[in-house]
């Protein structure tokens, strides 16, 4: 269940970060949130829809699988949060290649470059809920129903408690890149906390590892390029 919640936090949190940066790089605010919703539910789909597929485990095993995904989900973002300051280049080499001049082929562009930055923290982020969800529907149909409104409920008073803390909270004292920073050590934390009920020292020490060098890239992560995201990339032509 805490797995589900702060699925919900950390991606609406989330959300609320990159669609702040979006609307710097993208340029409209109603294309930059757009882009962002389609990149995150295209992303979160597409785990969710991978950890379906995986073979029904136990709960040792749920949480062990848990605890990789949020690790997975913590250093892919803390690259995507150093690597925007690389999206300018990057977006204006994809501009001079495709060249798109209607207004679906912009907004294409626009999701592809989102994409590539956000891949792998949303891919995880996508598993995450469907995993926590099979961990509490071992119980029959009846139980498995009281277990998927229980979970649903969970996740969403998460994603209420992410957007509310993002917009209003987390943006405005720590700004965008701090709140992306904040959800990836939550993530890193929580799959550390994941392995606690069933120590396996193996994993503990792979999940430890990747928790401590996403410590040490958050503090090495360099600041972002204000003058750079406000140039208007999303203008090349001009």
């Amino acid at each position: 269940m805490t797995a589900a919640f702060l699925s919900g936090l950390t991606c609406l949190a989330g959300q609320v970060a990159w669609t702040r940066l979006a609307t710097l790089l993208i340029g409209s605010t109603t294309y930059a949130f757009s882009t962002v919703l389609l990149v995150f539910l295209l992303s979160l789909a597409a785990g969710s829809a991978w950890a379906s597929r995986r073979r029904d485990e136990g709960a040792r095993e749920t949480r062990n699988a848990l605890a990789v995904l949020n690790v997975l989900a913590a250093a892919g973002l803390v690259a995507a949060v150093a690597a925007v300051n690389l999206w300018p280049a990057g977006y204006w080499a994809l501009f001079d290649t495709a060249r798109p001049v209607s207004l679906a082929g912009i907004v294409t562009l626009n999701a592809m470059a989102g994409r590539a930055l956000l891949v792998l923290p949303l891919l995880m982020a996508g598993a995450i809920f469907p995993l926590a969800l099979r961990s509490l529907t071992h119980s029959g149909e009846e139980g498995a129903g009281r277990a998927v409104g229980l979970l649903c409920a969970i996740n969403t008073i998460g994603a209420i408690l992410g957007a509310t803390l993002g917009g209003f909270v987390l943006v405005p004292s720590i700004g965008s890149q701090g709140t992306l920073m904040a959800s990836a050590a939550v993530s890193a934390l929580f799959a550390v906390v994941c392995l606690a009920p069933d120590w396996n020292r193996r994993l503990a020490w792979v999940v430890c590892t990747g928790a401590g060098i996403i410590g040490a890239g958050l503090l090495a992560t360099p600041g972002w390029d204000v003058k750079l995201l406000n140039a208007a990339i999303y203008e090349p032509q001009q």
